[in-house]
């Protein structure tokens, strides 16, 4: 269980944190931003805890306020 909390809780938010921000800085169109959290959601659905899903929301926001708040080139 604590393996889950830290990579729910740490490790995807920092990859979509930095998902945003390589958006930012290299042009990337913005649904790039999408990949993360619906290939997430699509894996929990498959195999992990169905109530984990509420993290893809989560990892879709920081991913959004990563881009909105990077400085642009």
């Amino acid at each position: 269980m604590v393996h889950l909390g830290i990579i729910f809780g740490i490790v995807y938010p920092i990859l979509a944190g930095l998902i945003g921000w390589y958006v930012k800085r290299h042009d990337e169109s913005v649904w790039v931003i999408w990949i993360l959290p619906v290939i997430f959601a699509v894996g929990l659905y498959f195999v992990g805890p169905l109530h984990a899903t509420y993290f893809a929301p989560v990892y879709l926001c920081v991913a959004y306020l990563t881009y909105g708040l990077s400085a642009a080139n």
